[in-house]
């Protein structure tokens, strides 16, 4: 799990390790014929997935603090993603990858310059209990 890596399968070469040079290659190449480049972040779930998914990261650090699992059974998983969990950015940390993530991916990185959305955003806008909260309460909490 890397927020910084492209998938290998968007390599020429995955093997040799040039991702990102690749990546900012391509971006470079897309610009100069005119195209514009947006890439499609996602902060909202992790390749982690569900209780019966494999522990890579925020499972093995903190999973009750980093996830929104059931209150009736603390194993399960809320996913609102469609992707097994649901990342939990009411956690001060989570709360800062969240929002604090697009502006270290917009100020100009190794990948090239590109505009950016956030990929189901507002599954991420959601109170302790998991209950849709607003943005603007989000914002002022990890700020």
């Amino acid at each position: 799990m890397s927020y910084f890596a492209p998938h290998p399968s968007y390599c020429i070469s995955p093997e040799a390790g040039n991702h990102v040079r690749e990546f900012r290659d391509m971006v470079k190449a897309l610009h100069k014929a005119g195209i514009e480049v947006i890439l499609d972040v996602v902060f909202n779930h992790t390749d982690e997935g569900n209780h019966q998914g494999p522990v890579f990261s925020f499972k093995g650090i903190d999973n009750s603090n980093y996830y929104y699992l059931s209150p009736l059974d603390r194993r399960y998983y809320y996913d609102y993603t469609g992707c097994g969990n649901t990342f939990n950015c009411n956690h001060p940390i989570g709360g800062k990858i969240h929002c604090r993530m697009p502006e270290v991916l917009g100020q100009g990185n190794a990948c090239g310059r590109f505009s950016f959305r956030r990929s189901l955003s507002a599954v991420s806008w959601r109170g302790w209990s998991a209950d849709a909260v607003s943005a603007c309460i989000m914002a002022d909490r990890t700020g």
